[in-house]
């Protein structure tokens, strides 16, 4: 295989980022989640099937209404009915803190282990948006799923959960023969944000998979580790991407932008050299102000006074 016939990097959540402030920049690697490191499937799932059965919200059912269908309902209907919620728990605070929620839903994911698999992908999905750690264990126990889609929702979920308990078993996954969930664990592993998991996701850096082996790097920097940073070089280098015949302009650019951002966390004069030359010279306006705010972010953070030890 080609470095062309590769299967092309992973979509972010959101099509077009913001442009980071300089705060965000700073603490980029620890609290953001919406990186393009989730598997595109994952988005499509909240948003190209959104459309689809939008005449399913029209009787305008509540959280609880759709988990009693997703527990009671016809075969047909239990997975609809987990979209539903998902996007009810993805849209709406007032659910968040509805008392019992989250563990009705993890009786309601654990039931459904024999279910069609997207029950649970999307139950997954809305207790990663919850973010409850009760939901931990169940989520932990999916990982050894025979679906690898339900592994890769679990790990989805987890990472953003961020509860320890799941760093050994995300860890275990790094080693998965799907290339899906790979990505999807290296992700998590940056979103767990625990330094113990530098050493695999450094592994990882030689994946075969190139998106695996640049989501590791990616990670890596959210850790403060810039064992990445020829990966990194290489998102950064527009007349490398502009040979990959299996990435989008819009893929291109949202691997640009995740590698700007994680260019700022761990620096260095290699990687400041490239952003000052993207800042420069890149003929997309858009990523010349966010690698001018890198600069900036890294700049800051070498004039910052140094704190003093306790």
């Amino acid at each position: 295989m080609t470095e062309d016939e590769k299967a092309p990097i992973a979509n972010p959540p959101e099509s077009s980022p913001a442009a980071p402030k300089l705060d965000d920049e700073l603490d980029f690697g620890r609290t953001a989640l919406q990186f393009f490191v989730i598997p595109a499937f994952v988005v499509a799932l909240c948003v190209g099937v959104f459309v689809f059965f939008a005449w399913l919200v029209s009787d305008e059912k509540t959280s609880v209404d759709y988990l009693n269908e997703v527990r009671a309902g016809s075969a047909s209907r239990r997975w609809q009915a987990a979209f539903e919620l998902s996007k009810i728990i993805t849209m709406d605070d007032e659910n968040r803190r509805m008392e019992g929620l989250v563990r009705e839903m993890v009786l309601a994911f654990e039931e459904a282990e024999t279910d069609d698999p997207r029950v649970r992908h999307y139950l997954a999905l809305s207790l990663g948006h919850l973010a409850d750690a009760a939901a931990v264990p169940a989520l932990v126990g999916a990982l050894r799923d025979d679906e690898p889609s339900t592994r890769l929702y679990s790990a989805w979920a987890l990472g953003s959960i961020g509860d320890l308990r799941a760093l050994d078993p995300v860890l275990a996954l790094v080693g998965d023969n799907d290339v899906g969930v790979r990505k999807m664990a290296v992700y998590a592993l940056g979103a767990l944000g625990d330094d113990q998991a530098i050493p695999r996701l450094q592994v990882a850096l030689s994946d075969p998979e190139r998106d695996v082996s640049w989501n590791a790097a990616i990670a890596l920097a959210q850790l403060d580790d810039a064992s990445g940073e020829a990966q990194l070089l290489q998102m950064l280098d527009g007349p490398f991407l502009e040979g990959l015949t299996n990435m989008d302009g819009s893929q291109k650019l949202l691997a640009t932008q995740s590698a700007i951002q994680a260019a700022a966390l761990v620096g260095g004069e290699t990687l400041t050299a490239k952003l000052q030359e993207v800042a420069d010279a890149h003929a997309n306006l858009v990523l010349r102000e966010e690698a001018l705010s890198a600069l900036a972010a890294l700049a800051e953070l070498e004039n910052a006074p140094a704190v003093a030890e306790p």
